[in-house]
């Protein structure tokens, strides 16, 4: 069967599936999902580039999907600066169609008082609801002189912002409270390596933010936010990579009432100190708690303590080189099950696992520390398959 003998319909759901990562890598998603990871941008778009290129009828029917994102480089500024905001019967705007946007800081230095191209394509794109501000990658110095423009992001839903202290003093489009001040639907948020030079936003409200996500911030950033920041939504918190010395305990006591979802990242931070009592003590309310096994310490002080709210355990498998010897990996293992089938969890239903776990599975220690949680009657679900109940 010819291309042409599809309908068309059916040729936009094959791509939209082929082109769209499931919920645990997908870019676009501004909810919350168990250790979201990053995917290849790159790999993705040059997939799309590709398809377009097939044929005239791929290429009116994936124009859209190719300009969903836009990557802003300093290469291709003045070409998308024409692709994005002309606007005529002959060659239509392609603004309209972009939902998200990578942003490099290397597109917005501002080395001159001259208005920012960048900033031209960012208000020719409307209906944005991703912005990304990635760490910087170039080892060339970057030059912030002068002053940048703000834009208005009135559809945005996700941001993704890696810091730069030198671009957050030109405000505007680099800086963050400039950004968050314009983001009234902002509902997931990611705050990623602001180091102590890193200027911190002042009062804040973000009355959509229902997600934060906290990658190496430092401790001014942190005070701000659990001081100052109005988040009535918020329910949802992700610590990546806590800084050395970082007060953690002050976002379970700003937020603790509220959060019904709290996930610990890959960092060896949680493996040498106790995260997880102080948040379970101080988040009378959480639902579910998701961490990396290997790197968090089981909680050490749940002696006569009761939680009764939570229900839901996610475990990720993420090796971990510290555990070298097999007797370290089963003690370290049989900690955290200690915890699972006491009597500080009364309501837990489900036990998820995340990563790699068949070859720990097949070990007949696992199987022992199951037999633990019979009596209990709570579920164990891997790759979305109940193997306990």
């Amino acid at each position: 069967m010819c291309c042409d003998a599809l309908p068309s319909e059916l040729w936009l759901e094959v791509f939209d599936w082929a082109l769209t990562p499931g919920a645990e890598c997908n870019p676009y998603i501004d909810a919350y999902v168990p250790f979201h990871a990053e995917m290849d941008d790159f790999e993705r778009m040059a997939i799309k580039r590709t398809l377009n290129l097939v044929c005239r009828l791929w290429h009116a029917l994936t124009t859209e999907l190719l300009y969903r994102d836009v990557v802003i480089s300093p290469k291709s500024a003045h070409t998308l600066h024409d692709l994005l905001e002309r606007d005529c019967e002959q060659h239509p705007s392609y603004g309209k169609w972009v939902r998200r946007i990578i942003l490099p800081y290397a597109s917005t230095v501002t080395r001159t008082p001259a208005p920012l191209e960048s900033v031209d394509i960012l208000k020719s794109c409307p209906k944005v609801e991703v912005l990304v501000r990635p760490p910087v990658s170039t080892p060339e110095p970057l030059e912030f002189e002068f002053e940048a423009d703000e834009v208005s992001w009135p559809s945005l839903r996700r941001l993704d912002w890696w810091g730069h202290g030198e671009a957050e003093r030109s405000g505007g489009v680099n800086s963050l409270n400039s950004v968050l001040n314009k983001a009234p639907s902002l509902r997931y948020l990611l705050i990623g390596a602001v180091g102590q030079a890193g200027v911190a936003p002042g009062n804040l409200c973000l009355p959509h933010l229902e997600t934060l996500r906290l990658d190496g911030v430092n401790g001014m950033l942190l005070h701000q936010i659990c001081s100052r920041w109005d988040l009535p939504a918020l329910t949802h918190v992700v610590l990546d990579s806590p800084t050395f010395g970082l007060d953690i305990d002050g976002v379970w006591d700003a937020f603790g009432d509220q959060l019904e979802i709290v996930e610990c990242g890959r960092h060896m931070r949680f493996l040498f100190g106790d995260v997880l009592t102080p948040c379970l003590a101080r988040c009378a309310n959480l639902e579910e708690l998701n961490y990396h096994v290997f790197y968090t310490s089981a909680p050490s002080a749940m002696e006569g303590v009761r939680h009764e709210r939570l229900r839901t355990i996610g475990m990720h498998a993420a090796v971990n080189g510290v555990f070298q010897e097999p007797a370290q990996i089963w003690a370290h293992l049989q900690s955290h099950f200690d915890c699972l089938v006491g009597d500080a969890f009364p309501a837990l239903k489900t036990i998820n696992l995340y990563g790699e776990w068949r070859g720990i599975m097949r070990q007949p220690a696992f199987q022992s520390m199951w037999k633990q949680l019979l009596p209990r009657r709570c579920a164990v679900v891997y790759n979305g398959q109940t193997i306990l109940s």
